[in-house]
């Protein structure tokens, strides 16, 4: 069925039929990958090629069904259930997947960007529960980068996406004294069909020219004003996206924690006490339990800031 669907794509005129098509390789593939038919990776790759396909389609609603077919498909290489080798080739499949949906950010279409921001979310989360060192062979920073305009975005939806996302990307975010694994491969794997190579994003994750300030703090000041502005979606999403700043490693490791710290809590510390939605208020006051135990960020002016909300 998989070899009949993606045969059939390119030749597809009707876009309602590219949608279901695209939604539908994820299960079907990863109902291959569990019966481990030699030919999964072929057909792995040739999926992958189809939702490059899609993710350039004229039809909006069919880049988003590709966006949401890459998330899917490269969240369910590296799940530990399938016995991936995440050295080998199915992080590099991922990586592919990773950067066709960050191609998908800056999208036209609102639908679009939300889908792609919340496929690498999916991905990002995927490494996380799996804890595979496989994830720092993907380019986290890059991707954290790129979604902090996504964060600020003028419409609702992508930016509600964008700020339940950075929570999770966060959370595989190398700490600053950690090198981001060897980066992109630079050439496919030597099987790899025909129109997959990757399509050459930069994603190394370095500041805007002209930009010295340490991406996990251009980060928060982002969180900051998410959990200000919104809808109340918005806001209790760069809550928690908070919450799981304060767990991570890179906030850990940060050479400037104690600031980022004093301009997380604040925030949370407003809203906690004067938000008007009240599950924006619950949420504000669930990212305040995730500060850590450290003596460093509980001074008598942090204490006195929690009390004061």
């Amino acid at each position: 069925v998989g070899v009949q669907i993606l045969e059939a794509l390119p030749s597809e005129a009707s876009h309602p039929v590219r949608v279901a098509s695209l939604s539908a390789l994820p299960g079907i593939v990863l109902r291959m990958l569990h019966t481990g038919d030699d030919a999964t990776f072929e057909i792995c790759s040739q999926a992958l090629v189809a939702m490059r396909a899609g993710t350039v389609d004229t039809n909006g609603g069919v880049r988003t069904a590709a966006a949401q077919a890459c998330g899917a498909l490269a969240s369910a290489w590296l799940s530990p259930t399938l016995g991936a080798d995440v050295s080998g080739t199915p992080p590099r499949l991922a990586l592919v997947a990773l950067q066709l949906v960050m191609a998908l950010f800056e999208d036209g279409a609102a639908d679009v960007r939300s889908a792609a921001v919340t496929a690498a979310a999916s991905l990002a989360g995927a490494v996380a529960a799996a804890h595979s060192s496989g994830g720092l062979l993907l380019p986290w920073a890059g991707t954290v980068e790129a979604a902090l305009p996504l964060c600020l975005d003028k419409s609702d939806k992508p930016r509600a996406s964008a700020l339940r996302a950075a929570g999770l990307l966060v959370e595989v975010l190398p700490g600053e004294t950690t090198e981001e694994g060897a980066g992109p491969p630079d050439a496919p794997p030597a099987d790899m069909p025909p129109g997959l190579t990757p399509p050459g994003l930069q994603l190394a994750g370095a500041a805007p020219q002209g930009t010295s300030t340490p991406l996990l703090m251009r980060l928060a000041e982002v969180l900051v004003t998410g959990v200000r502005t919104p809808p109340p979606k918005c806001q209790w999403n760069a809550c928690r996206a908070i919450g799981q700043v304060y767990q991570s490693l890179a906030f850990r490791r940060s050479s400037c924690r104690l600031e980022i710290h004093a301009l997380l809590l604040h925030a949370l510390c407003h809203e906690a006490g004067e938000a008007a939605n009240l599950k924006v208020r619950i949420q504000a006051v669930q990212a305040l339990a995730q500060v850590p135990n450290d003596a460093a960020l509980w001074g008598q002016r942090d204490a006195d800031t929690v009390l004061a909300a």
